[in-house]
């Protein structure tokens, strides 16, 4: 049986990994966290953004999805989907998930970074 502080334990060691830029092995660890809490935002969230810095953009996707089922309305984890629409070329999705963030918070500060951003290279 897995507890709590097991979760703790391997979500800190894929940070440590993940700053150390071990990111595969960080990967790996939050997997494990995952095994114990497979609900946890935070863990899907950190994962998603691993997996964006390693370019693998569609499971990064699937990571944010996770936290979406939790938290409908996370203006951050949009942005995140946002942003990796974007890497992939993606660009009217993006303008759409950035605006989705934006109704939900008009005030959020990297929507409209990416939402212009979105704009200028879905008309080159």
């Amino acid at each position: 049986m897995a507890y709590r502080g097991d979760l703790d334990a391997w979500y800190n060691k894929g940070y440590a990994l993940k700053e150390q830029g071990k990111l595969d092995q960080a990967i790996a660890a939050f997997d494990k966290a995952l095994e114990v809490g497979p609900e946890d935002a935070r863990i899907w969230t950190i994962k998603g953004n691993t997996l964006l810095e390693l370019g693998q953009h569609e499971k990064a996707i699937d990571a944010y999805n996770h936290v979406l089922r939790t938290f409908p309305d996370n203006a951050d984890t949009i942005v995140n989907i946002a942003s990796a629409l974007i890497e992939m070329g993606r660009y009217e999705e993006a303008i759409n998930e950035c605006n989705r963030a934006l109704e939900i918070d008009p005030e959020h500060y990297l929507a409209p970074v990416f939402l212009q951003q979105a704009k200028e290279k879905s008309k080159s």
